[in-house]
This record gives C-alpha cells, structure tokens and sequence, in this order.
C-alpha cells in the first residue's frame, strides 16, 4: 500500500504527478535567489531500469544528492513562502534511512533562516517511492508517496490523505472491490452525514459517519462497469460551528456522470489517482464530516482475447523510453509542436467502459497543443508521418505525425520533411503508443490488436407492462475458408505511396470512388463476408469534388476492373486516371477520364473478391483479388 500526503506550497504552475516506484537513486535541486527552481529525480523500477522526472528551470547548475543502492530517503523538510504574488518553495532538505542527511537546498544556508511556513513528510521511517506536484518556472508545491509495512495486495492500494478539519473522530473504512451507493446528508452549510455502500466479493458492506438529520440524498453506481474516478471537496468553518468541516462534495465516474451535494464555499481540494477508481474512504467526523480522505486501486487490465503486437518506433535515439501499455482502444490524441519538430504527444485511451489518460511526453511550447477525438466507433489504423535532425538536437526528431482511421484521415501535425514512415497493419488497430522522449519526440512506435467484426446474435433484458431494459448479444462473424483458392492479380500504375491490400472477402457490396482534379483520389469498398459486411479502409484523400457510390445488387458480382493510369504534374510517380467496373449484370461509369496508359483486370470464369495497391494523397497503383465462379452463383 502506498500513502499519498497532499503536496505542500502554492496552486501555481502546472501540476505533476510520478507515482510509484521501487526506490530512489538521486535528486537533484536547483535553485535561484529566492526560490527553489528545479527538481529532478531518478527513479529504480522493479527491473532495474532507472525513469528520470525533471520539472521546473535551471537557473544555476543544480546540486546532487545521490543515495547508495540499499539506502531509502524517510524525511522531507522543507519552507514554502509566498514571493511576489505566488506561493513557492524556498528550502528541501532529504533524510535517509542510513541517516545521511543532505545539504539544505534553497538561497539561505540555514533551515531555520528562512522566512515562510515550514512543511515535514515523515511516515515512520517508511521509505518514500514517488513525488508529486505543482511546477512552472519555480517549484510551487511539493508531495510525497510513502511505501507502507502491511500486508502485501494483489494490486497498488493508494491511501490520499484526508484533507478538511483536524478535530473530530478518526475513522477508516479501509478497501474493497468498489463502491456501489452513497448516501449524503447536509445543512444549510455542512455536509452532515455519509454512508457508503461497499462491494467485497458477493457480499455488502455498509458503514456510516456523520449525524444522519433528515434523509439523506442518495448516489447509485451501475457496478460493476462504473466506478468513481474523483471526488472534488471544500472545507471551511462555517459562523457558529467551532470545527472546520466539508461543506460540499462532487462525485466523478468513469462514465462521465457527477453529482454535487452541499454548498460549495472554502477551501477546494480534489481526491483522484491517475488511472484508478476509488475503493474505499477514511476520514473524521463528530456532528458532521470534518475531513475525508480516500484509497484508490489500479482500473484492472482485462486480457484480450487476440493478442497485440507491439511495432518497433522509428526516429530517432535520444531522451528516455516510455510505453503507455496496451488498452481497448484511443479517444483522444494531444499534439504539441516547436518551431521545428514535434515536441509533445499524450494520449487518451479507451479500457472496458472507461477512459485512461496516458502520460504527458515530451514538452508543451507557446504553440499550444492541438486534439483530435475519435468518434463512437472509430479507430486509428495506420500512424504516419516524418522524421529528420535538427539543429541543436544530436538525435533524429519527429517532424511531423499523421493517423488515419477507420472513417477519416487527420490533418498532419508538423511539417513534411525528413524521412517518412508509416506503422500499422492490414487489419489491425492501433491500441497504445511507446516511443523515446526528451523536450521532444525523438520515435514513436505503436501497439496493434485484430479488428474484430461482431454480429447481433440474440437478445435480454426485462419486462413488466412494457420493455423496463434491453441487452444484447454479440458473436464474431466467422471467417470461412474459401473453398475454392483465390489468386492475386498484381497491381497497375505507379510505384509511390505506401502498400495496402483490403484481404479476401466472399464479394463486394459497394464501392465509393472521389477524384480530384485529374486523378483518382480516394477509394473504399465495403465487402461481403458470410452473412454481414466488412468496411474496408479509407485509400487516399476526399477532394472537394466528393465521391461517388456504386451500390451491386443481391447476386451481382465484379468480373473486370479496367481504368487509365499516367503521370500528372507535380506527382514524380504515375497515378489512377480513371476506373470503371463491369458485373455479371452490368457497366459501371467511368470514374475520372480516359487518358493514358490502359490497363484492364479479370480473368474469365472469376469474380473479383478484394481490392489492393498503392496510395499516397492519390491512388498511385491498384490490384485485385479474384476467385472462380461457382455454378450456384
């Protein structure tokens, strides 16, 4: 179990969190004429591997205090003072379970010299495994994680430190598997009363605090895919009462819903862990709820029922790994850029019904952060993009990254330049992202699962008078064997752009075809696969000119694929002219115009069942599949 105690100093700058490691190997500070600027931390994971942490600014080169491999920092001391209009830390000063005891950082040689209010971490002589807090060009505030001597838990426990008043009774629900319902009772200026309802197993347990007065409003979790990610709290002494106590609490689950109780007056302070729902509470009560804290546990990681595979980064080889891990799939994606490069990625990632924020990487700069967000539905097939050297920076960078979906292609953050690359894989999605990191994105690498396709395949729910819920059931549609073989015809035109290939499917449904002013742009086609349909990838860019459908009917297959292929100005390999399609029914108009070198694909007795070639912002090349006609068909 890890013990978090709430940073002490200022709100400024922006906030930082490192969590937990085994050990700590060195530290180091640097400081200004007033101020502590800069801390920097060099973590041991469990196999060895050291994670560097720096936040702030070097203003003097900073000073070193670096620990023995079985020693353990136990105490932090230090002073916050407020200078000009912030809060800031002026002093540090680290304890170690040897007890070696290091320099006191900060402008003043003695502790006792310093002006401000002076703040202590200590826990026992329990070793301390992680830092947090607030930094932008000073260091504003600063917190600590304490490892705790108990019983070893399946998963992380995090204990947050209550915050509020400090009188009243101690009380401790300790952790479980979740919490299911919550009952709030307040005042005209206090929250008064709280009874929890957790979940242990098959069993539940109830605990209560507080003074319960008039009934109390009550919070229901849809466990077990809901859980609380946050709570955010005042505190204050409201006229007439002697003790600081909670006076409003607002509630945050993984599906996005909150609810509010009290009056929202005081002091805010916010109980939440990165990536972790809420499992239990602690805190003090007397005539109402003077001080709550929580503990959080890690959001369980589901195994998938395909396996992943992890493609190597490309870039270059500076900065520090980092690897966000696997998840169910992205929602959001964070791009920062500097004059020159990409300098900053994060992602935020879909797991079961929730939503992890990975890792802030790299550095934010005066040009913002741009965001795209992924619909319902939507996925990243292929991560694309460019990497180059810079001046000032030995390693290759990342100059520019671009992701394309399942329905769109994005813009492309960063420049066109350097060597380009493109990860990711006929079939797969995109589920996590690893790289190198330091001020900027050095590489980039990807994670990749099979998409699935599902099919509805029965019904649930209850009634009554009327339909009270529905659910569903969801099966794989089932890949059949051919049996009879296919072949691949190779593809025609230029050799630009990257490679795909759609796969083998049973037939084709629709085909959507969009030019540009003298080429073929774009093209996808929606296949037949036993009893449903697969969507193939996007291939290339949407003009203003649109696209046009081509829609088969029961029974109509495709027999020849013909079309123009040739050069077009400022593209150095040839491009699709035009395209049209013949049936076993009919013609199809023809897609774009008729100039150039022609070409024309099919053999006859077979039917065409798949689509591939070459693509870059224009269809450069395209092949098909084909496989003999049956006699039932």
């Amino acid at each position: 179990m890890y013990r978090k105690l709430a940073p002490c100093g200022g709100e400024g700058g922006h906030e930082w969190d490192d969590d937990v490691y085994q050990g700590i190997r060195k530290v180091y500070v640097g400081q200004a004429f007033t101020r502590i600027t800069y801390v920097k931390f060099e973590y041991v994971k469990e196999d060895a591997e050291v994670v560097t942490r720096e936040y702030g600014t070097i203003s003097f080169q900073p000073e070193e205090f670096s620990l023995d491999p079985d020693e353990h920092i136990i105490e932090v001391q230090g002073r916050c003072h407020r200078l000009d209009v912030k809060e800031v830390i002026t002093a540090l000063f680290f304890k170690t379970s040897k007890g070696k005891m290091s320099p006191v950082f900060g402008p003043k040689k003695l502790l006792n010299g310093f002006a401000g209010t002076e703040f202590l971490f200590y826990d026992g002589g329990n070793k301390i495994v992680g830092f947090h807090g607030r930094s932008g060009n000073a260091l504003d505030a600063l917190g600590v994680y304490f490892a705790q001597n108990c019983l070893t838990t399946p998963f992380p426990i995090y204990k947050l430190e209550a915050r509020g008043g400090t009188k009243g009774r101690v009380w401790d629900n300790g952790y479980y598997d979740g919490v299911k319902m919550m009952r709030v009772g307040e005042d005209n200026c206090r929250i008064t009363y709280l009874e929890f309802e957790y979940e242990k197993g098959k069993e539940i347990e109830t605990h209560h605090h507080g003074v319960k007065g008039e009934t109390p409003s009550e919070f229901v979790l849809d466990c077990p895919g809901e859980y609380i990610i946050s709570v955010e709290a005042t505190y204050h002494k409201p006229s007439f009462f002697r003790n600081t106590v909670i006076t409003s609490l607002k509630f945050e689950t993984s599906k996005g819903i909150t609810s509010f109780f009290g009056y929202n007056v005081g002091t805010k302070f916010v109980l939440k862990q990165k990536n972790c729902r809420l499992v239990g509470f602690h805190g003090m009560d007397g005539d109402a709820i003077d001080a709550l804290g929580a503990y959080f546990a890690k959001i369980p990681t589901l195994t998938p029922l395909t396996q992943s595979k992890k493609l190597s980064s490309v870039g270059g080889n500076g900065g520090v790994i980092w690897d966000d891990g696997v998840y169910d799939g992205v929602r959001t994606i964070y791009v920062g850029q500097s004059n020159d490069c990409v300098s900053f990625v994060k992602f935020e990632y879909i797991k079961g019904t929730g939503l992890v924020s990975g890792e802030d990487h790299g550095k934010k700069t005066l040009l913002g952060v741009e965001e795209l967000v992924l619909e319902d539905g939507e996925y990243i097939t292929v991560l694309e993009g460019c990497y180059n050297k810079i001046f000032r920076v030995e390693e290759p960078v990342i100059i520019s990254l671009r992701f394309r979906t399942n329905k769109r292609q994005s813009v492309q953050f960063g420049m066109d330049s350097g060597e380009k690359f493109l990860l990711g894989e006929n079939g797969y999605k995109i589920i996590g992202f690893h790289g190198q990191v330091s001020d900027v994105i050095h590489s980039v690498g990807v994670t990749i699962m099979p998409i699935t396709t599902t099919e509805l395949v029965g019904f649930h729910g209850m009634d009554g008078d009327a339909i009270d819920a529905l659910g569903a059931y969801f099966a794989k549609i089932p890949t059949l064997t051919p049996l009879t073989q296919s072949k691949k015809l190779s593809s025609v035109g230029g050799n630009g752009g990257v490679i795909w290939d759609d796969g083998v499917y049973d037939g084709v449904r629709t085909i959507y075809v969009g030019q540009s002013n003298d080429c073929v742009s774009f093209v996808k086609f929606e296949y037949i696969k036993g009893t449903g349909l697969v969507s193939g990838e996007d291939h290339g860019k949407k003009t203003l000119l649109g696209v046009e459908e081509l829609v088969l009917e029961d029974g109509e297959y495709i027999t020849v694929l013909e079309g123009c292929y040739n050069k077009i100005f400022r593209v150095e390999e040839p491009v699709i002219i035009s395209l049209r399609f013949r049936t076993n029914k009919r013609q199809s108009v023809q897609f774009g115009m008729d100039s150039g070198e022609k070409f024309l694909l099919g053999e006859n007795g077979y039917k065409i069942i798949g689509f591939h070639g070459q693509v870059s912002d224009v269809i450069h090349s395209v092949g098909v599949t084909i496989m003999p006609i049956t006699t039932t068909e």
